[in-house]
């Protein structure tokens, strides 16, 4: 029993809002502990889609970096060709 009088004021002094309905320590804590395994899951699946969105960003800016390289190249040798024919 003093282990769950222990919880009960823990839950009641350290989680702003609860209890926020009408149960016990226990059933209150486990309620707690599901929200909190939702809200980790939510913010890993969330995370992983900016870290994928990152990497495309910067393969698309790797891929842009070498198509813009590529056209320099080729408006260098197109001006040195044009050069050599005045």
């Amino acid at each position: 029993m003093e282990q769950i009088d222990k919880l009960a004021n823990f839950i009641m002094s350290e989680i702003e809002g609860e209890p926020s309905q009408n149960e016990g320590a226990g059933d209150t804590a486990i309620r707690i502990i599901k929200q909190l395994r939702t809200s980790h899951a939510a913010l890993l699946t969330a995370l992983n889609r900016l870290k994928i969105q990152a990497k495309l960003t910067s393969d698309y800016e790797d891929e842009l970096t070498g198509t813009l390289h590529s056209a320099v190249k080729q408006a260098e040798q197109a001006i040195k060709e044009a050069k050599e024919l005045t």
